[in-house]
């Protein structure tokens, strides 16, 4: 523009004529999202979002679809309680294999005298190399803990399947027994079930099915160092291993109609210790029509919060120690991690000063444990509601925090060594 010349006037912004039609369905866009968030919001069959798992786990990939046939229900003074199965497996950034082929496997029997394993070991049905081999005392190593069996491959390969059950029956009872005592078990009437959906050949699985022993309504497989590079290539050893450790755990909910009592429901979830923090959310949710569902992750303490659903993480020089069944049972009400129940001393010294037997109903928080007539605690969980518990089976990094109901836990457990379930209470509680 010259500088010198008169400036213009400003032109005017143009004028856009709307129709009250149009204004009207302009204005319905605007809001239609509000209000689809508004319903979704509102539903009642709306669960809340688990919490994130914390560092130190990995969080398992759970389907969000069910079976309508398995889905259950239970009513009691936790309210009314709805499960259904789902199939976890364990990430395989968590799984090893070890690189050395195993050629043998150590057999411990605990505290046995020989006429102890002689009586074990005479009525089996075994093949006569096996036998021979099993009962030449000059394979057995004597120490003040017992009788040790250096065997063969090709002697625990060649055992029959009930001869394989009743034998790991009796070694399970003891953790210096790793791969017996937690052995992979999953909840099949078959092979083909356990093995659904993994890309394993038809050799590999030829392999593994002679090794199953079954327990009530689960499989049980306790051999794979043994097997592990008979199976080829590798990346077919990381299917079988993530197939084994497929579990399969309750997904559990807590259903809130108009009908529920929210005291009694806010007794039994708290225990009197967090009704200020439960109360809250539980008389916010809608009870009209079907009522409202809450995911149970949210009415447990802050520790099996924290781990449900989850697998320990890779192990870190210095890092996380020993943490199992007696190590996720003591810490189940604990606000902070007390790696003190790592060490088998301490479990036992806690187990008889901090808690009590009881006689009456289990309640949120009470230890169940699995005890032998000699006193030897074969396992330990935590009651949650109805026939649900809190439980890690085993040690390894792919044996996950996860819900179990009793029947299918007891399945884990042989029953021709004698055991009874012991409920014990902290202190403290009523």
């Amino acid at each position: 523009m010259n500088p010198s010349s008169p400036s213009s006037p400003p032109s005017s912004a143009p004028i856009v004529k709307v129709s009250r039609r149009v204004l009207l369905w302009l204005s319905v866009a605007w809001l239609l999202p509000w209000i689809t968030l508004w319903w979704w919001l509102g539903r009642s069959d709306v669960s809340p979002l688990p919490m994130a798992p914390p560092l130190e786990t990995l969080k398992a990939d759970i389907p969000a679809t069910f079976a309508p046939e398995h889905f259950s229900v239970a009513t009691g003074p936790w309210g009314q309680l709805e499960t259904f199965p789902v199939v976890i497996r364990a990430p395989q950034e968590l799984l090893r294999i070890e690189t050395t082929p195993t050629t043998h496997i150590i057999w411990c029997f605990v505290d046995f005298l020989s006429e102890d394993l002689t009586g074990l070991l005479a009525p089996l049905s075994l093949p006569k190399p096996v036998r021979s081999f099993l009962i030449d005392r000059s394979n057995w190593e004597f120490s003040n803990q017992g009788i040790a069996i250096r065997v063969p491959k090709e002697i625990v390969l060649a055992l029959p399947n009930e001869a394989r059950r009743q034998i790991y029956n009796v070694l399970g009872q003891w953790s210096i027994n790793p791969y017996h005592y937690a052995p992979f078990s999953f909840r099949a009437e078959s092979p083909d079930e356990w093995f659904e959906n993994a890309a394993l050949s038809q050799t590999t699985r030829d392999l593994i099915t002679p090794l199953l022993f079954r327990r009530g309504n689960s499989l049980l497989f306790s051999d794979l160092p043994l097997i592990s590079h008979d199976i080829v290539p590798p990346r077919d050893r990381m299917e079988l291993v993530q197939a084994l450790s497929r579990s399969t755990t309750p997904l559990a909910r807590i259903r809130i109609t108009a009908d529920s009592d929210i005291d009694e429901i806010l007794n039994y979830w708290s225990l009197g210790q967090r009704r200020r923090d439960l109360e809250p959310l539980l008389r916010s949710l809608p009870v009209d029509g079907a009522g409202s569902t809450l995911d149970l992750i949210h009415l447990l303490p802050h520790l099996p919060r924290r781990l449900l659903y989850t697998f320990p993480g890779p192990l870190q020089p210095g890092g996380q120690p020993f943490r199992d069944c007696h190590w996720t049972a003591l810490n189940f009400n604990n606000a902070e991690i007390d790696d003190r129940f790592a060490d088998i001393n301490e479990v036992r010294i806690e187990y008889e000063t901090a808690y009590r037997e009881v006689a009456d109903e289990p309640q949120l928080g009470d230890l169940l444990l699995f005890i032998t007539e000699d006193g030897n605690v074969l396992h330990a969980s935590v009651h949650v509601a109805a026939d649900l518990v809190f439980t890690k089976n085993g040690v390894g990094l792919s044996a996950p925090w996860i819900l179990m109901h009793l029947a299918d836990l007891l399945d884990r457990y042989p029953s021709d060594i004698p055991f009874r379930i012991q409920v014990r209470r902290a202190h403290g509680n009523s």
